[in-house]
């Protein structure tokens, strides 16, 4: 483990659009980017796209720690995101918290 990076968060989030709401859902998702990226505890936050299949966007995130993502779901921005998600999203979005080991 690189103890430099101990506290540092990885997020995966992984997202599938309704049939028809893929513009929209990454629209919305990339509305966030930028605030997101002046967080004082974000460290890298990019929205991807599947090659394979245009409905499924993976978010992947880099945070300085627990804490600084705590904070970062009560920014009003992101409230207002998770408002839209039932009508975006085909089913529940998946979220994997990491740890770097190396």
């Amino acid at each position: 483990m690189n103890p430099t990076n101990e506290a540092h968060v990885t997020v995966i989030a992984r997202l599938v659009a309704r049939p028809g709401q893929e513009k929209t859902l990454a629209e919305a998702l990339l509305s966030v980017s930028a605030p997101t990226k002046k967080e004082a505890g974000c460290l890298e936050y990019v929205v991807h796209s599947s090659k394979k299949d245009p409905k499924e966007l993976i978010i992947y995130e880099t945070w300085a720690s627990e804490g600084a993502l705590a904070e970062h779901h009560k920014m009003p921005y992101m409230g207002e995101l998770m408002k839209k998600m039932p009508d975006l999203l085909a089913e529940p979005f998946s979220v994997s918290l990491l740890s770097k080991l190396s």
